[in-house]
């Protein structure tokens, strides 16, 4: 067996300080709903830092699903006033896309039944909603998004909608390339808030752990060849290449309405979405569990490499909301308390998540004080050995950094996001041995994080 050597270049961000992130609190703002009862916010589209909407739905047994036919709006960032849209039986509003105060168009569906899709528009601020006919979905609508008043593009679990003139004709234009192998049927189910848009480009996920791209507002879509086999909730980019989803998979517990539990299988990407990495969303909070499912995560504008991810529901554990600055690699707490949905950050100081809301005085949430600033740290040159690779009953590490041996950790993950093993170097050793005898014999992602940020991912053969 040879070795490998890799010699890392590693250009880290971190935090300044945990302090700086503690100082922010989240601001409670109620919906505007006269008497909630258990419904949540699923979507948020905020055209301004003032002018946002949002729609919601039930909350039951830890989703948020069934008709709500609601909506809520703010035009100063801080009021929100609620109101109905008239939607045939069993509809529900499942995605928003706001263009100013006056304008915005939904997508509706039964999502009962996964059929029944529509797009309905208002153009006077939520007094009244028009159903746009000529997007006359079979399956169940999931998405809409308008790049400006005349572009638009509204996505089903199988067919794809387009328009040129603000949805008074909708074109259709055909279905997603989804993979039957994997799916069957040739359609596919998406959960809410599975999206991402920036610029002309759009991402959507599945249940299936597909993710789907178009780099031309919709017209033509391509499925990405890395599947995580995981159902995708959230999806952020703060560029072209670099962007992470928040996926799980439901590993049991539940009967009823008492839910279930779901393990995060969170993932970043370098290159567009062609390959996801794991990156496993780590709090290290006595009240949170790292592998508690996350609902969304959002990339707050303006800022180098600042991410948000909510979680509204664990069995277990608290909900909560967490911050990184270093593009995901380490996270801090900012709350345990609340239970936090969609994210949408129009700026570094801007921005909204929607929550669960139970009083009058919840579902919307703005974040106080000033975002953690970041700085670079030295470039650390260190040549690290793995041997032997493949490997059968351990893995040999040597030459890790002499700097901070001890604040060393090894994590080995599944080619499919899953943590097998991970620890934590005690000693002031150069030199470590993991044992694997525990792991099945396949692919893996060995990786190694210094200070919380990751110097190291290499492929792994056992």
């Amino acid at each position: 067996m040879k070795k490998i050597k890799l010699t890392l270049f590693a250009n880290l961000l971190v935090m300044m300080a945990l302090t700086s992130a503690k100082s922010q609190n989240w601001i409670k703002h109620g919906t505007g709903l006269v008497s909630p009862s258990g419904v949540c916010v699923v979507d948020i589209s905020a055209p301004s830092p003032s002018v946002a909407w949002g729609i919601l739905s039930v909350f039951s047994a830890g989703s948020c699903g069934g008709q709500v036919p609601y909506f809520t709006k703010t035009v100063n960032g801080i009021n929100w006033v609620a109101g109905t849209i008239a939607l045939p039986a069993n509809h529900t509003p499942v995605c928003i896309s706001a263009l100013s105060a006056s304008t915005a168009w939904i997508a509706t569906a039964d999502i009962s039944t996964n059929t029944s899709g529509s797009i309905y528009k208002t153009s006077n601020g939520g007094v009244s909603w028009q159903q746009q006919t000529s997007a006359n979905f079979i399956d169940a609508a999931r998405f809409v998004h308008f790049f400006d008043s005349n572009q638009g593009v509204a996505v089903g679990d199988s067919s794809v909608f387009i328009t040129s003139n603000g949805g008074a004709n909708w074109v259709f234009n055909g279905a997603l390339p989804v993979p039957q192998a994997i799916v069957g049927g040739g359609t596919t189910q998406f959960l809410l808030n599975t999206y991402e848009v920036l610029g002309n480009t759009i991402w959507l996920g599945d249940v299936y752990g597909n993710f789907y791209k178009s780099t031309n507002q919709g017209v033509s879509w391509t499925v990405l060849p890395n599947c995580i086999y995981h159902s995708i909730k959230g999806i952020a980019f703060r560029d072209q290449n670099y962007g992470i989803a928040v996926a799980s998979e439901y590993i049991g517990g539940g009967s009823g309405g008492s839910g279930g539990t779901d393990a995060d299988s969170s993932v970043f990407t370098t290159d567009g979405g062609l390959t996801w990495s794991p990156m496993p969303i780590e709090l290290n909070s006595l009240n949170v569990d790292d592998g508690s499912a996350k609902y969304d995560v959002g990339y707050v504008p303006g800022t180098a490499n600042t991410f948000i991810v909510t979680s509204e529901y664990d069995s277990v554990y608290a909900a909560f909301s967490a911050i990184s600055v270093d593009g995901g690699m380490h996270w801090t707490l900012l709350d345990s308390t609340e239970q936090h949905t969609v994210c949408a950050f129009t700026g570094s100081n801007n921005g909204f998540t929607g929550g669960y809301i139970n009083t009058s005085s919840r579902g919307i949430y703005t974040l106080t004080g000033t975002l953690p600033t970041e700085v670079k740290r030295n470039v650390e040159q260190s040549s690290i050995l793995l041997y032997p690779n493949p490997a059968n009953e351990y893995i040999e590490i040597s030459q890790l950094p002499q700097s901070c041996t001890t604040c060393l950790q090894v994590s080995i993950h599944g080619m499919d996001g899953k943590l097998w093993i991970r620890e934590k170097l005690l000693h002031q050793n150069t030199s470590c041995k993991i044992n694997l005898t525990s792991l099945p014999k396949g692919s893996y992602v060995l990786s190694i994080q210094q200070e919380a940020a990751t110097i190291m991912t290499s492929k792994l053969i056992h």
